[in-house]
């Protein structure tokens, strides 16, 4: 899946590396998310993020789930914009 749209991948990678440093391997990370080990690796491992890296609805519905935020702080926090929602969106409708 290409994403035309750029989002904040920066804040999601160090967040995640803060969980990680706390003692919590990427599996364990990966299984508590409910997002594919595969992918949580690969956000992990790339030394410089690209802001075009896929994300979906339901990984960011599992970020906010995780941290206890509502869905709008989520998708605040990760800079994703109207229109890439709304793809996102439809997307996820089928």
């Amino acid at each position: 899946m290409y994403n035309y749209y750029p989002w904040n991948i920066q804040v999601l990678v160090a967040w995640l590396e803060l969980e990680v440093s706390r003692g919590k391997s990427p599996d364990e990370l990966a299984d508590s998310l409910h997002i594919p080990s595969n992918i949580l690796n690969d956000w992990l491992r790339v030394q410089s993020p690209s802001k075009w890296t896929p994300i979906t609805l339901k990984q960011i519905q599992a970020i906010a789930q995780y941290r206890g935020w509502g869905f709008n702080q989520t998708v605040e926090w990760l800079g994703i914009n109207a229109s890439h929602l709304e793809e996102l969106i439809e997307t996820s409708n089928g």
